[in-house]
This record gives C-alpha cells, structure tokens and sequence, in this order.
C-alpha cells in the first residue's frame, strides 16, 4: 500500500511547542472477510503512534485486525503483540485483535513507536453486509 500522507498539527502546551502529525491509513470503505492492509505512515520521528478505529458494523460480528511496524521502510513487518489478562495470568500472543461489535463503534490503541512505519490490516467476521471501516493515526514527539 501507500505512504499515507500526514497533516502536521502544531499546538501550544505549557510553553513548549508539541509538535504532532495525523494522517489517514484506510479511508471508509466496506470489510472483506481476508485481511486487507492499510496505507503505511512514517512514524520514525515519533514516539507514539494512536491509531483511531471507526467502524460501522452493518450485519458484523465482529473485527479482527493486526497492527504491524517495519524496521526496513515498509520491506517486511513485524506484528505488534496483543495480551490476554485473567485473574491468574497475563498471556503475550500473536494478534490479531479481536473487537466483538453490538453496534457502530470508535475506538483507539496507543503503541510506542518503535520502528520506521505503521500500518493495520483489518478484516470483518460474520455477514459483512453494510460494514465499513476507517482508520486514522496520530503520531507524537
């Protein structure tokens, strides 16, 4: 996919210019049932990445999405670990994440930014009638 083009937002906080950039990985556009990979966004001069899920759910049951850096501008990607926490353990595993929707739901994740590029790869569960998805990013100094 492509390099997602970043708007640089500028703002005032206690007298120090935070400097931060926000950029579309996936314009609305209706889930498949295989996993499809969102735009990439530069994220080497920042050190969060928040990525911003809007999803209309339709006849979903759920959402199941992988979050990938790349170490090597977008050659190969390395996913981000999801954890599973119960009374007796934390679990690191493999994603993907899992979102079970009852209706249209926004939601955000916030990750270190640890390597040169970001992206998401999505894929809806159930009957994917009426579902979209979009997904936006803020990175952070």
């Amino acid at each position: 996919m492509a390099l997602a083009s970043p708007t640089t937002l500028r703002s005032e906080n206690a007298g120090r210019r935070v400097i931060r950039a926000k950029g579309t990985l996936r314009a609305a556009a209706i889930l498949t049932n295989s996993y499809v990979a969102s735009d990439h966004f530069d994220i080497s001069r920042f050190r969060q990445a928040v990525i911003f899920f809007d999803v209309t759910q339709g006849s979903l049951t759920s959402v199941e999405y992988k979050i990938e850096q790349s170490l090597d501008d977008g050659v190969t990607w390395k996913n981000i670990g999801a954890q599973s926490i119960t009374l007796a353990n934390i679990d690191d595993g493999v994603p993907p994440f899992q979102r079970t929707l009852a209706t249209d739901e926004e939601w955000y994740k916030v990750f270190e930014a640890i390597g040169q590029h970001i992206r998401v790869q999505i894929k809806g569960t159930g009957t994917l009638t009426a579902s979209s998805a979009t997904i936006e990013i803020v990175g952070r100094a």
